[in-house]
């Protein structure tokens, strides 16, 4: 059985990182990993694994002043797995996730999975589905034909073959690291990007709508103000 390295960003979210990891570590297979990419953490993530106290995690520090795709790319860099899966520390994975994730992958060189929402039960009432890529969650085109191709899969759910994540590499497109840690965050669409170059590079991609993870996201996410800031970096 292919290794698995299992890419982690993680920034001040040190209790709803090891929620993650509670669920994460039992799915492991012996000689798997999480490679954890902290990017500046200050509330004791560092020093709670640096010295390799969690089994099966391991540490990388991220120096730089770059955005998610350097992040991103330290990590496919450090990971020693032939299979890449990419996780966001604020998300869940269902039960199966991993058992799902590496079925999915033997017959493609990157897979997309659902993203839904852990902890908002009520959306505001001029909501609407279709804006939920905006705060990290699958629109309704990913449980369609479409899934893949029209609506891109996000890095929060989202595997593929370490070869090809070093073939294709992420790559800057606007989004930055800087305030991430106040909270402020700066959209890059790396993954959206990144997903575009396979599909145009002739690599075999497709989307399990049953790869589920939850994604934790707080109630600021759903301010009015908040998503037109975003949406327009976005846009950018």
């Amino acid at each position: 059985m292919a290794m698995l390295s299992i890419i982690m960003l993680t920034n001040n979210r040190l209790p709803r990182l090891r929620r993650c990891l509670d669920l994460l570590l039992p799915q492991l297979a012996a000689g798997d990993e999480v490679v954890l990419v902290d990017t500046g953490s200050t509330d004791g993530t560092p020093e709670h694994f640096e010295h390799g106290e969690v089994a099966q995690v391991r540490l990388v520090r991220f120096e730089g002043l770059g955005g998610w795709a350097e992040a991103r790319n330290l990590g496919v860099r450090s990971a020693r797995g032939e299979m890449i899966a990419f996780l966001d520390d604020d998300c869940i994975p269902a039960p199966d996730w991993v058992e799902r994730g590496r079925a999915a992958l033997k017959d493609a060189d990157a897979v997309g999975g659902m993203v839904r929402s852990l902890g908002i039960t009520r959306f505001p009432g001029w909501w609407h589905p279709a804006m939920s890529w905006m705060v990290g969650l699958s629109v309704p085109g990913h449980a369609g034909g479409d899934a893949g191709r029209y609506h891109y899969p996000m890095t929060s759910n989202l595997w593929a073959w370490a070869d090809v994540c070093r073939a294709v590499p992420f790559q800057e497109i606007g989004g930055n690291l800087s305030g991430h840690s106040e909270g402020n965050y700066v959209a890059g669409r790396e993954d959206a990007q990144w997903w575009r170059a396979l599909r145009t590079g002739g690599y075999r991609t497709r989307f399990d709508p049953e790869l589920l993870v939850g994604h934790a996201i707080d109630g600021r996410r759903l301010d009015l103000e908040y998503l037109k800031a975003r949406a327009l970096n976005d846009g950018r």
